[in-house]
């Protein structure tokens, strides 16, 4: 199977630290992997690589054939890519809505052009509508993003990448700050946006469950290397991963 993206032997360092070093992954079309390990472990670095933030010291990123490096963040985004980040990165002031037409404007005009254009554009876009009732945020369509829970906040950062109509979502602890039922919703949620759209989704995860119930195959990262890789099961059984990272009370 041809792959959407590949990532080879990727290497960033910050001074004299190592945050990324020889990383690679093959990542096929309509899967969901996982990237798990400790804090500072390099995770939240790779996914500021593969979207522009970062540029590598070495090493490529492959997306649907073209190299991303040296390419800059919108236009990552122009060729399929979205994100959320670890912390919420909403606009507070605008309503639920306009943070969604902002992910939707952000590929017709660019992201400041999008935000200004906010408030001109009356026209609600049956993507916006269909992405309002997925998420159950149109009964809040216009309250300030900032006024929302905790958890829907979550829920409408993700609705805003989607926006931007993806074919590789990358998710950074989209289950952080949420309670067990929470994230049990979070977990059908992200099923139903993988298969409703056609997705192939990474993410970053510390919540174990999310990650045993959704990921086909998890790569696990410690001091920006790779420890080790393959199904739940089986990173769930590797000694290394259980000394670096679950710990013996998270197997069995």
């Amino acid at each position: 199977m041809e792959l959407l993206l590949e990532i080879r032997a990727l290497s960033l360092s910050f001074g004299g630290l190592r945050a990324v070093s020889n990383f690679s992954l093959k990542v096929e079309p309509g899967k969901i992997y996982g990237v798990i390990g400790p804090n500072g472990a390099g995770k939240t670095t790779l996914f500021n690589l593969v979207t522009g933030l970062y540029q590598p010291d070495s090493g490529e990123i492959i997306f649907r054939g073209i190299n991303l490096v040296g390419k800059k963040p919108y236009e990552i985004s122009r060729l399929g890519i979205a994100r959320t980040f670890q912390n919420l990165r909403l606009f507070n002031d605008l309503t639920v809505i306009e943070n969604i037409q902002v992910g939707l404007l952000h590929q017709i005009r660019g992201l400041w052009r999008g935000i200004l254009n906010i408030g001109i554009t009356n026209n609600v876009d049956e993507r916006i509508i269909t992405l309002l009732d997925l998420f159950e945020l149109g009964s809040r369509a216009d309250e300030k993003a900032g006024n929302l829970p905790y958890g829907m906040q979550r829920k409408l950062e993700i609705a805003r990448a989607l926006a931007t109509q993806p074919k590789l979502l990358l998710l950074d602890e989209p289950a952080a700050g949420m309670n067990p039922h929470e994230v049990l919703n979070l977990v059908r949620l992200i099923r139903d946006i993988k298969d409703r759209f056609g997705l192939t989704i990474l993410l970053i995860e510390h919540q174990m469950r999310l990650v045993e119930e959704l990921c086909d195959y998890i790569t696990v990262m410690h001091f920006g290397e790779i420890i080790a890789r393959g199904t739940p099961v089986e990173v769930q059984g590797d000694p290394v991963v259980i000394k670096a990272y679950l710990g013996e009370e998270e197997v069995g």
